[in-house]
């Protein structure tokens, strides 16, 4: 035909343009459908990323919480309250008080009685 030109598709198109409109719509969807597969594996290497991080992040909760289970803390409130009665026997225990020995020991009577 007389002013046409087959491209290497088999498609007719005008020899005027110097390109096959089809095969330029066919190789712009190709690309954008490579682009959206490319961004969906892109997306799906984040959430993996971020999956492999929450698995991470979980497990060293579960190791953080088995060692704190293992680990013995003194209970903070009898080991004052040991501390406080040593002192108030200490202070009871001796032959002479003085004004601030007997100040003290009242102190610590009240301090004992409000906990």
């Amino acid at each position: 035909m007389k002013g046409f030109k087959i491209c290497n598709n088999n498609h007719f198109f005008k020899s005027s343009v110097g390109y096959c409109p089809h095969c330029v719509l066919l190789l712009e969807e190709s690309i954008f459908l490579n682009d959206s597969k490319n961004n969906i594996s892109e997306v799906d290497k984040l959430k993996n990323i971020i999956n492999d991080l929450n698995l991470k992040i979980e497990s060293q909760n579960k190791i953080i919480t088995y060692l704190k289970s293992k680990v013995k803390t003194p209970n903070n409130d009898k080991s004052k309250k040991i501390e406080i009665l040593d002192a108030l026997k200490y202070l009871k225990s001796k032959k002479t008080k003085t004004k601030k020995d007997k100040e003290s020991i009242y102190t610590l009577e009240m301090v004992l009685k409000n906990m």
